[in-house]
């Protein structure tokens, strides 16, 4: 787990992906719009955590 930058609070796994472990394109890579395919959310900033 990562920290908020914003905050400083710390980021849960995205549960749209689940923390990226469930969405990728073709190569592999992550796309989600949920949490900015970093798979990790604040609570309070969502995927403008970084």
């Amino acid at each position: 787990m990562a920290k908020c930058r914003k905050c400083g609070k710390l980021t849960t796994s995205c549960a749209s992906c689940n923390g990226g472990k469930n969405l990728s394109n073709a190569l592999g890579r992550l796309t989600c719009s949920t949490c900015a395919s970093t798979g990790q959310v604040c609570p309070d900033h969502g995927k403008h955590w970084n």
